[in-house]
């Protein structure tokens, strides 16, 4: 007899944690805390292997945004934009240790499902719009909307990208970047 496939389904809740217990069967189930504000995106940093859901888009045009994950401590949990968007964000430069993006340093994260839209990027010269740097981690249904360009003509983009700066053992499908990428010295 053939065996039946295990179903996966993730759960969103205020509290995040745990799903319910009422859910069994041959299926594998995440408990995910929703996310609704600027402020409860950056408060993402308190658990960084924590499990997270867009609840709808986040503007973040005036809040100043600080990566989430740095190279000392990278974000290790799962986050799923549940395609919505995250806009307006601004980034600085990042440096060769601790990269700028949505995400800034991943390692063993799953990042899917998510947007960037009219992000100012121009300042960029470690990182990218979604994720800074991902090791050991999947990237998958991202995009990059942003007309500002990584970088600038005559700036350094060392080590920039318009979805991701530096994927090293990662993987990273169903992507695109509409934002020009400056040289690199």
């Amino acid at each position: 007899e053939a065996e039946r496939a295990k179903g996966y389904i993730h759960v969103g809740s205020a509290a995040g944690g745990a799903a319910p217990a009422s859910y069994h069967g041959n299926i594998a189930v995440d408990g995910f805390k929703l996310v609704g504000t600027a402020q409860e995106l950056e408060d993402m940093k308190n658990d960084l292997a924590g499990n997270y859901m867009l609840k709808n888009d986040i503007d973040l045009s005036a809040t100043a945004h600080t990566p989430i994950g740095n190279g000392a401590t990278p974000f290790t949990g799962k986050f799923d934009g549940m395609f919505r968007e995250v806009k307006n964000m601004t980034l600085g430069a990042g440096t060769p240790t601790d990269y700028a993006g949505l995400f800034g340093n991943v390692n063993g994260a799953t990042i899917m499902n998510v947007g960037i839209k009219n992000a100012n990027l121009s300042s960029l010269n470690y990182g990218g719009a979604v994720v800074g740097k991902a090791e050991n981690s999947h990237i998958f249904n991202v995009y990059n909307e942003s007309t500002s360009m990584i970088g600038s003509a005559g700036a350094n983009a060392t080590n920039a990208g318009g979805v991701v700066g530096w994927l090293k053992s990662s993987t990273l499908d169903t992507a695109y970047n509409t934002s020009s990428v400056g040289k690199a010295a």
